[in-house]
């Protein structure tokens, strides 16, 4: 089958042509664009019925809900079981408004939220447990086996603000939430509290963490320790504000705050530095962030640079060292 394509050509003689391409080549050509762009997906959606199906992942597979969002029940039905990234906060004054949310979209495989969030989302995996009853969540009970075997989609939780140390405990009081927690192979916090921190051994699939450097406890680097010598994680990325505008960057380790990391690593010997990473990050984050790390164009964990190269004075030959 094949479809007239808005394509004008001439041949040697000045007589006009017209090409025709296949649909299905048609097809793949909308779907790589619509990827590459939000707004061709939208100009795409608006060409005809059978463009817009092809583009409707895309254009609803990352949702931002803030303080505007509609309800579930006022969404197009099927906008919820497209979605695949979420970005919530701020959807209502208590955090049981946020339930309905996760309850209507099973699928996610990132999710950015704020602190308080984490109740409504595990409200909704006990709901989906429920719901299923003595079904297929119900077949490993023991952790450990549940760990080798995620039964969720989400592999990425990125927490915006700081949480209560209860939630944690709760997440592995219930299997649904031990579940969820053994399939994140990525975590962000945006605001770190020690004593707030999850427990290591309850993210048995963890590769990837990152934290900010400024608010951990640099009399007291065990914790860090700890995660370095995981077996299983593979980056660690500290996370520092960029400086403003107007401001000179940064010449040396001593304007980064991290000649203590420096001495810690030295003074330990085996310590993994390999796995250590740095990140410059907005003081606020944006949802921006979640769509171009979707797309492709940017993550935090591909942007980092290794410590060892500040260890070196590689990377600070590079702007301009004193």
């Amino acid at each position: 089958m094949t479809i007239a394509a808005s394509i004008g050509a001439s041949t040697n003689n000045g007589d006009d042509t017209e090409l025709t391409l296949p649909l299905e080549l048609i097809l793949i050509i909308f779907d790589i664009a619509a990827v590459l762009s939000q707004e061709t997906a939208l100009s795409i959606s608006l060409v005809c019925s059978w463009a817009r199906a092809t583009v409707e992942k895309h254009i609803f597979s990352t949702l931002v809900l803030g303080r505007r969002a509609p309800s579930v029940n006022n969404m197009p039905e099927k906008i919820p079981s497209l979605a695949r990234n979420l970005w919530i906060e701020d959807v209502g004054v208590s955090w049981r408004n946020a339930i309905p949310y996760f309850s209507a979209m099973p699928d996610l495989e990132r999710i950015t939220l704020s602190g308080t969030y984490l109740w409504a989302l595990l409200e909704a995996l006990k709901q989906q447990e429920i719901s299923a009853g003595a079904g297929e969540l119900h077949e490993q009970a023991d952790p450990a086996a549940s760990s080798s075997s995620p039964k969720y989609r989400c592999r990425s939780l990125s927490i915006l603000s700081e949480n209560q140390a209860l939630i944690w405990n709760m997440f592995h009081d219930c299997e649904a939430g031990r579940m969820f927690l053994s399939g994140i192979t990525h975590m962000r916090f945006h605001r770190l509290r020690m004593s707030a921190f999850i427990r290591f051994d309850r993210c048995p699939s963890l590769t990837h963490i990152a934290f900010p450097w400024t608010e951990l406890n640099h009399f007291d680097l065990s914790f860090l320790d700890e995660i370095c010598l995981s077996q299983n994680v593979q980056k660690v990325v500290l996370t520092l504000a960029k400086h403003p505008p107007l401001r000179s960057p940064p010449h040396g380790m001593e304007d980064l705050t991290l000649t203590v990391l420096g001495r810690h690593v030295r003074f330990t010997g085996s310590f993994p530095v390999h796995k250590i990473f740095v990140a410059f990050v907005e003081r606020k984050a944006r949802p921006d962030e979640l769509r171009d790390e979707v797309n492709g164009r940017w993550s935090i964990w591909d942007s980092a640079i290794p410590f060892e190269r500040m260890l070196d004075g590689t990377f600070f030959s590079g702007t301009g060292s004193r």
